[in-house]
């Protein structure tokens, strides 16, 4: 990766739904990037098409594609609120065979009409003695050819040995702390729906609301 080039940031996830708290993950990569003197080129939203479920996670209840109309919902706002260009791709969708999404697959299909990408995850891959990421489909060749953004969640302090392990393999691995986080989940979100509460504005955009209701999910 060429440090002196602008960065392509991607961030993968499950978006069902996407909330406000993946806004803040985005808007804290821009600004740990100007901290530290990164260039971006723009940001890859990538909905996870079939999700390689792990944790006992289950299957996303909306569709991919209504996954993904709601994080081009977002990524039309971000981008004229950050002035930056946010898109979303299909990706996973177009390289689908039959095997889960792996993300080395994915980054490896963008890198085809993108350069230096970067992935953005969360702390709960990089915590513990065993951090989750070391479980990853070809996570070292992942990290070999990629760079990495780690942003820092409540309750998974990142492990710093294991950050400072995978620097020794690529340079371009940073750190995200000590920024604003929003305490929501998509898990949480899609309780509230099926009960009928109310959901605040302040943990999901009110468009992406709008769609939920239009269509009725997670009822």
């Amino acid at each position: 990766m060429n440090k002196d080039s602008s960065i392509t940031w991607v961030y993968g996830l499950t978006a069902d739904p996407i909330h406000r708290g993946h806004e803040q993950v985005i808007k804290n990569t821009l600004s740990k990037a100007q901290e530290l003197g990164l260039q971006t080129d723009g940001i890859i939203l990538v909905p996870t098409y079939r999700p390689n479920l792990i944790d006992d996670k289950t299957a996303p209840c909306a569709s991919f594609e209504q996954r993904l109309a709601m994080c081009q919902i977002v990524a039309k706002e971000l981008s004229q609120e950050l002035s930056t260009g946010i898109t979303v791709s299909d990706i996973e969708e177009k390289i689908y065979t039959d095997q889960p999404s792996y993300t080395y697959d994915t980054l490896t299909a963008l890198s085809q009409k993108h350069t230096n990408l970067i992935l953005m995850i969360s702390s709960d891959h990089a915590h513990g003695h065993a951090p989750k990421f070391r479980q990853w489909h070809r996570w070292q060749d992942l990290i070999n050819r990629y760079g990495l953004m780690v942003h820092e969640r409540p309750g998974h302090p990142i492990n710093d040995c294991f950050i400072e392990h995978l620097k020794e393999h690529n340079t371009n691995v940073y750190v995200a702390k000590n920024l604003p986080t929003i305490d929501i989940s998509s898990s949480r979100l899609r309780n509230a729906y099926a009960y009928g509460a109310d959901v605040s504005e302040a943990h999901i955009n009110p468009e992406v609301d709008g769609y939920i209701k239009r269509f009725g999910l997670y009822r």
